[in-house]
C-alpha cells in the first residue's frame, strides 16, 4: 500500500479482519469512518490509524463512536476546534502525539475525554489548557516543557494518572511542589514507573517529595 493512499470501506473490512496494513493511507472515506467506528474487540481492540495526516470532524465523529480501547491518530499535527470536539466524545485511550500545540477551547473539547489522552508532543499550555487538564478524569501524558507556578498548581487538581517526563524543571514553588505530590501518589498510567526523562536539574525540596514514591 503506497503512500497518501485513501482508507476506503473495503480496506477499513479488510483492516478490521486483519488482512491489510493501513499505515500508508493519509485520509478516509465517511464510509470508512463509518465501519471503523462500529468495530470493538478483537484485532479492533487498538484501532492504530496513525498514518492519518487529514481527518474532518464528521469522520472524527464516527470514528469516534468505537469501542475499541485504544484509538491512534498520532499522524494529526493540527486539530480544528470541530476536530477535538468530535473525538472528545471517545471513551477510550486516544493518542494524538503529533500534535505540538493546543488552543484553549481545543484543551476544553480534549478534556473531556475519561479514557485518556496521550499529546507525547504538546509542547506548552496556557493558565487555561491546564486548568482544563487539570479537570480531566482519565489517565494523562503530556509532553511539555515548562510550566509556570499557576499552571503546575491547576494540573495539580488532576485525579487520575498523570505523566509529565519530558519536564526540563520543576520548581520548588507551591505549584511545583503540589504537582509532584499528586504525581508521586498517582504513578504514570498504572504502571509502577515514574519518569523524567527531560529533567536537567533537581532541586532539594522537590527530591524529598519524589523519594516518597514506591516503585
Amino acid at each position: 500500500m503506497g503512500d497518501d493512499m485513501l482508507l476506503t470501506a473495503e480496506t477499513a473490512h479488510d483492516y478490521l479482519a486483519g488482512k491489510v496494513s493501513v499505515s500508508g493511507c493519509a485520509t478516509l472515506t465517511e464510509q470508512a469512518a463509518e465501519i471503523l467506528g462500529s468495530s470493538s474487540g478483537g484485532p479492533a481492540s487498538t484501532l492504530n490509524l496513525r498514518g492519518l495526516r487529514r481527518v474532518d470532524a464528521h469522520c472524527a465523529k464516527k470514528l469516534s463512536q468505537t469501542n475499541a480501547r485504544f484509538l491512534e491518530l498520532d499522524g494529526l499535527a493540527d486539530l480544528t476546534d470541530e476536530l477535538a470536539e468530535a473525538l472528545s466524545v471517545y471513551k477510550g485511550r486516544l493518542s494524538l502525539d503529533g500534535v505540538l500545540a493546543l488552543s484553549d477551547a481545543q484543551c476544553d473539547f480534549l478534556s473531556r475525554n475519561c479514557g485518556g489522552l496521550i499529546l507525547n508532543g504538546l509542547r506548552s499550555l496556557s493558565d487555561s489548557g491546564a486548568a482544563s487538564f487539570g479537570r480531566h478524569n482519565g489517565p494523562l501524558l503530556l509532553g511539555v516543557r515548562s510550566l509556570s507556578d499557576s499552571q503546575a498548581n491547576l494540573l495539580a487538581a488532576h485525579k487520575a494518572s498523570l505523566r509529565l517526563s519530558r519536564l526540563a524543571q520543576i520548581d520548588a514553588s507551591a505549584g511545583g511542589k503540589a504537582l509532584i505530590h499528586r504525581i508521586v501518589k498517582c504513578p504514570n498510567f498504572g504502571t509502577n514507573v515514574l519518569e523524567f526523562e527531560g529533567l536537567k536539574a533537581l532541586q532539594h525540596e522537590i527530591a524529598d517529595i519524589l523519594r516518597k514514591y514506591d516503585g
